[in-house]
């Protein structure tokens, strides 16, 4: 296979993008779930690295979202994915957690915020 231009992978990350938009509108969720792996292979395929979807965490953070469903549904990644990068950004000193109170009741919930280095980095 050609080696991918990062012009051909910007555009196949796009319409990886926009795919995954139409998938809020599937429905139900077996549709939604079909089309969304659908995009993951796009994304693996066109190069959608773990800092691209760390990028994509920042902006929905800078963005005003603040728990991992937010961003689940801001982003349309995967919940699991999105644990997993909030963790190493933790672990990199980027984010900051801290329970929620009055989350729903048996379901706790996680703040997360970018630290003010962070946000001064992003902002620049």
């Amino acid at each position: 296979m050609a080696e991918l231009t990062p012009k051909h992978s910007r555009r196949g990350l796009e319409v990886a993008n926009r795919v995954a938009a139409e998938a809020m509108k599937a429905p139900d969720e077996i549709g939604k779930r079909t089309i969304l792996e659908a995009v993951d292979k796009l994304r693996k395929q066109y190069g959608f690295s773990d800092r691209d979807k760390i990028r994509l965490i920042e902006q929905s953070l800078l963005d005003g979202c603040h728990t991992y469903d937010d961003i689940v549904l801001d982003k349309l990644l995967h919940k699991s994915q999105v644990i997993s990068l909030v963790k190493s950004m933790v672990d990199a000193g980027d984010v900051e957690l801290s329970p929620l109170r009055n989350g729903p009741p048996g379901r706790p919930s996680t703040y997360i915020a970018l630290t003010s280095q962070a946000r001064a980095r992003l902002i620049k």
